[in-house]
């Protein structure tokens, strides 16, 4: 069965290709291996997306941590592959992000064949993957475009005080993206922080950001929602 995509919609260059995955019926496309059950099933929905988008190398799936730190794909000499991003200036390498919950961000030159994928929950973004790809791009930010993709939305998502003050140390107002609901809890907007960062670098070509993964069970595993080992994938790679 086909596995149904969203592509971006966004202004990349049109040698910039990207998309994310669907969970499909019954859930059968996972591309996670966080679980030992189900291994060969995941194996095979990669090998059924590969072939499916006629990529051009297999995709470069990560051991995401929930970290800041980037692979450049260009200069990696390890086989250590716990990040949580992926960037590359080489055409056929293929980005991988898995996500529940938090967000997939595509980064792309407009003027450059620069890209660079994320995957970003509140620890992440707390501690600066956005800047941190933002450096490894080194491009003007008029040149960069970005693409938010299914992430959960502010009304789904309660954190604790204690998520708040992660973000005591910005010295710019990402917390106008937490909503009090209770004493020591709150609505968080991961597309508004997201947003909020980018806008702090003169970057104001952010699209996408109009999914709720928790509340579009139909559409798009969710972590809150009880989808413990199930991810939808983001791609992003240069023809």
């Amino acid at each position: 069965m086909k596995i149904k995509t969203i592509e971006p919609n966004w202004p990349a260059k049109k040698n910039v290709k990207a998309l994310t995955t669907e969970k499909g019926r019954f859930s059968e496309n996972n591309f996670s291996t966080y679980s030992s059950r189900g291994k060969d099933s995941v194996f095979h929905n990669r090998e059924r997306l590969s072939i499916q988008l006629d990529l051009p190398s297999e995709p470069i799936w990560l051991n995401q941590t929930h970290s800041s730190l980037i692979l450049d794909l260009d200069n990696f000499s390890s086989n250590d592959i716990k990040f949580d991003g992926l960037f590359t200036k080489n055409k056929k390498n293929v980005c991988a992000i898995l996500t529940a919950d938090c967000l997939p961000i595509l980064i792309s030159s407009l003027v450059e064949d620069k890209i660079c994928a994320l995957h970003a929950g509140w620890r992440g973004l707390s501690n600066g993957i956005i800047q941190n790809a933002i450096s490894l791009m080194d491009s003007n930010p008029k040149d960069i475009v970005v693409w938010l993709g299914p992430g959960i939305s502010q009304t789904a998502y309660e954190v604790s005080n204690e998520v708040y003050e992660t973000f005591d140390d910005y010295d710019f107002s990402v917390k106008a993206n937490f909503k009090a609901i209770r004493k020591n809890s709150w609505h968080l907007d991961l597309y508004g922080i997201a947003r909020t960062i980018f806008n702090n670098y003169q970057i104001y070509s952010v699209y996408g950001g109009n999914f709720c993964t928790f509340m579009q069970k139909d559409r798009f595993f969710s972590y809150r929602r009880g989808d413990i080992s199930e991810r939808i994938a983001t791609l992003l790679w240069l023809e």
